[in-house]
């Protein structure tokens, strides 16, 4: 709708809608006119980011995909098409498919037609910048790519109007529609290019039943189309940064572009220090500042915090005292390889704040390595390998001091196979060594399947997993076969992998890892610029394990690796000056 009820507007409309009655054509056996069911469908696939906590389709039958029906548009401001359709179906509503002269009903249905004025309104962004009267959309021409200098022309619905035939089991639904039927919406992009200010814009396109020449004051469909202008494409060296205010329980709205390939983004939010007297309470005229951060990275499930708490900075305790650790006052979060398209980074200001300053910047760091993973035998941890900044929004320098080259534990991968409904233990009981802290175990690589997860503890005397002591202690089960389990072992218990086919198609194979963090062995690491491509950010980094560590080294005397059973997993991690993490490149050991 439109937003909260204007009470004396509806009276208004229910006398306009009671006073110009738009009849339909379709009448029961009495002549009473039957109004139709009128539903639109749009083709909404890889369409902007989805709020219903949908994820991506997984099928690897379906070429496009299924084919995704919305009921409103969503504009991406990069793309270039002009001119987007919607499809109008008109049928009978479920009563009276149920009357005994359905039939009839149908043949009228199927016989006549409707027709519609169209209005456009155009709705600024929320921020209520300058867009409101910029008009870059319209609807109402036929097939014409360029509508906006033609007059709108009213719609008419033929018989059903378009109809959707459903797809076999892996394909997608078919749009069968009657041209004429076609609701074409045009899209001015250099309006949109250039005269839209950034924020959320919209418009709604309604269509009005005429009938006699009488034309219905309610609209019989409405048609949303929405369109984000992002403050700023991270690329061409250009971050993006906004010192403002929030009230309490007010969002600040900000919109930013990764582009596919970047390296690493990097977020940073903080409200400014609060001046306190000599007695160390809060200034006279100084106000503190709370905001948190409420963003989707990459889509529309995707969160930089697992809870609420964590996202929350301020310069004031709970009880008003000042807090000007920049610790509790500073929030920062950075992903490698980020996902590319919109992150929408929101700033909320908190209920006990009246107004809260803050200042908020996004980063990235776009830069390559001469060599995308170190692996090989022990010989493989000597040597060195090159790391090359191609476009950065801030001075992005590794930092030996910061950075490091550590083995950190056991890694083992295997192909499996699990069937529908079956439950089943992957290796059997085991035990963990004495020194493991943590075990992350993991399925994927199933396309297309559903997968489940979990982990069980058993006593040590436990000679399979229907043990009565076995308890699941971790679980993973989510709506794909990618799923993550880690957990802490005990010494003295016995672990097993479970993994379930809750929905499996095909033979259901799958990759299971497992990584088994135990105490970190450091090697040494030296990073030096590029000399005369030190100007284009290139920087030589070498790294080794000498032969003294090597020999006394526990994880590479493990069973478990001599026996080639596992790898040695570690990781070079570099690292700036502000212990920020520009890259990590894997290390894989194994003992053949």
């Amino acid at each position: 709708g439109k937003g909260m009820i204007d009470l004396p507007a509806a009276w208004k409309k229910l006398a306009a809608l009671r006073d110009t009655k738009a009849v339909s054509p379709v009448r029961l056996a009495d002549g009473t006119p039957v109004e139709m069911d009128l539903q639109i469908a749009v083709p909404a696939t890889n369409r902007g980011v989805a709020y219903d906590g949908s994820r991506p389709n997984s099928d690897p039958s379906a070429k496009e995909g299924p084919l995704t029906l919305g009921t409103g548009i969503y504009l991406d401001a990069r793309d270039t098409e002009t001119l987007r359709q919607v499809f109008v179906t008109r049928t009978l509503t479920e009563r009276l498919a149920a009357l005994p002269e359905a039939g009839d009903l149908t043949r009228q249905l199927e016989t006549t037609r409707e027709e519609f004025v169209l209005k456009t309104e155009i709705q600024g962004p929320r921020s209520g910048s300058t867009g409101a009267g910029v008009e870059w959309t319209r609807v109402g021409t036929l097939d014409g790519l360029s509508c906006l200098p033609t007059p709108t022309a009213n719609l008419t619905v033929l018989g059903r109007g378009a109809e959707i035939t459903a797809g076999k089991p892996g394909e997608p639904a078919v749009i069968n529609p009657q041209k004429a039927s076609i609701l074409n919406i045009c899209i001015d992009r250099e309006a949109i290019a250039h005269r839209l200010a950034p924020g959320d814009h919209g418009a709604l396109i309604s269509a009005y039943r005429v009938v006699g020449g009488k034309v219905s004051p309610v609209a019989s469909f409405i048609v949303p189309v929405s369109l984000t202008i992002p403050q700023r494409v991270l690329e061409n060296k250009l971050g993006y940064e906004s010192t403002q205010t929030v009230k309490s329980f007010g969002v600040s709205r900000n919109t930013v572009v990764i582009p596919a390939g970047t390296s690493l983004a990097k977020l940073t939010l903080e409200v400014p220090p609060i001046k306190t007297n000599a007695r160390g309470a809060v200034q006279a005229g100084e106000t503190c500042s709370g905001v948190e951060l409420m963003a989707l990275v990459g889509d529309n499930v995707t969160k930089p915090f697992a809870e609420r708490k964590l996202a929350r900075v301020s310069n004031c305790d709970e009880l008003g005292r000042p807090q000007n650790d920049p610790a509790k006052r500073t929030l920062r979060f950075a992903k490698l390889a980020p996902k590319a398209g919109f992150w929408e980074v929101h700033v909320f200001g908190q209920y006990k704040f009246n107004e809260s300053s803050y200042t908020l910047k996004v980063d990235y760091v776009n830069s390559a390595t001469s060599v995308p993973e170190i692996r090989g035998s022990t010989a493989a941890l000597a040597g060195s390998l090159s790391w090359k900044v191609k476009d950065a929004s801030f001075a992005a320098e590794p930092n030996a001091a910061e950075s490091s080259f550590e083995l950190q534990g056991l890694f083992t991968s295997v192909n499996a196979k699990v069937a529908q409904d079956q439950h089943l233990v992957l290796g059997g009981l085991r035990a963990y060594p004495a020194a493991a802290k943590s075990v992350t175990v993991t399925t994927g690589n199933s396309p297309g399947n559903d997968i489940d997860l979990g982990v069980l503890e058993c006593d040590g005397t436990a000679t399979n997993g229907d043990d009565p002591s076995c308890k699941v202690i971790k679980t993973s089960g989510g709506s794909t076969a990618e799923e993550t389990v880690t957990f802490a072992p005990e010494a003295d218990k016995l672990y097993a992998v479970r993994v379930d086919g809750y929905n499996i198609h095909g033979d259901g194979a799958y990759v299971s890892t497992e990584k088994v963090v135990l105490e970190i062995e450091k090697g040494s690491l030296a990073i030096t610029s590029g000399g005369a491509s030190a100007s284009a950010g290139e920087f030589k980094i070498d790294y080794a394990f000498s032969a003294e560590q090597l020999a006394s080294s526990p994880l590479l005397h493990l069973p478990e690796f001599l026996t080639g059973k596992s790898e040695i997993l570690g990781a070079l991690t570099i690292r700036a000056a502000d212990k920020s993490v520009l890259a990590i490149i894997p290390v894989h050991v194994s003992a053949k």
